[in-house]
């Protein structure tokens, strides 16, 4: 069960944003990339309404990590063709604190989504706190120490999903959101049952289950209710 949550990790860092409609890494996808990067920037240095700055950092964010994507998508398809314009990219958004780097040990490049942090210090109730929430979880789905992870902490994270899902029924990424609660359930499942907890590492891995059906259910059509597919394949229907 681990290994799927560390596959999903790879398919995330890699797929296209859905933020975004960025499909191909060239010259004019990398500037137009920057460009924004760099306004966003100059507006939140400018004497500004609050909303604006707010709108900036959030802008920042999105960009970043759609480039990220844009990055690692590129590489997944051709290598290292392109790495000279890979590296001009990161290096200019170096020069203007925006940290793209190669993850640890990994050959795919990870944004450390700092504007989402600071936007939420900024504005944790602002108009884009669900997104910004939304896109640190997605980022812990990267952590290099997943494994790592105890059933307390996979509890505590179950538990900030849930509130989001809770306050936000509406969510745009509701259908992702949930596909990362399916791994941390399927996630527990395992730690109980290599606890030899079975009743515990039965329940978590139904739960998961319910969840992929409810989700195929309500979002057909989406790559999270194909996942959900799969996984019931996998793991029993």
């Amino acid at each position: 069960m681990k290994r799927i949550a560390v596959v999903m990790a790879l398919m995330l860092a890699c797929g296209r944003s859905p933020l975004l409609g960025h499909e191909i890494l060239g010259p004019v996808q990398v500037n137009q990339s920057l460009k924004s990067i760099q306004q966003a920037q100059t507006t939140l240095g400018s004497n500004v309404s609050a909303s604006a700055k707010e709108e900036a950092l959030f802008k920042i964010g999105v960009e970043a990590y759609a480039l990220m994507k844009l990055i690692n998508s590129d590489i997944s398809e051709h290598g290292t063709e392109n790495q000279g314009l890979i590296d001009l990219a990161i290096n200019r958004c170096k020069t203007m604190g925006v940290n793209i780097q190669l993850a640890v040990g990994k050959d795919y490049y990870m944004y450390d989504f700092e504007a989402f942090t600071s936007y939420l210090k900024l504005a944790p109730r602002g108009n884009y706190a669900p997104e910004a929430r939304f896109a640190l979880i997605e980022k812990s789905f990267y952590d290099a120490h997943r494994d790592q992870r105890t059933p307390q902490l996979l509890l505590k994270q179950i538990e900030q999903k849930k509130q989001l899902l809770q306050e936000f029924p509406n969510l745009r990424r509701r259908a992702d959101l949930e596909m990362f609660l399916i791994l941390d359930y399927l996630e527990l499942s395992t730690d109980y049952q290599e606890r030899s907890d079975r009743a515990k590492s039965n329940q978590y891995r139904e739960l998961a289950l319910e969840l992929c059906r409810q989700v195929i259910k309500d979002h057909p059509d989406t790559d999270a209710a194909n996942f959900a597919r799969d996984l019931l394949l996998k793991v029993g229907l």
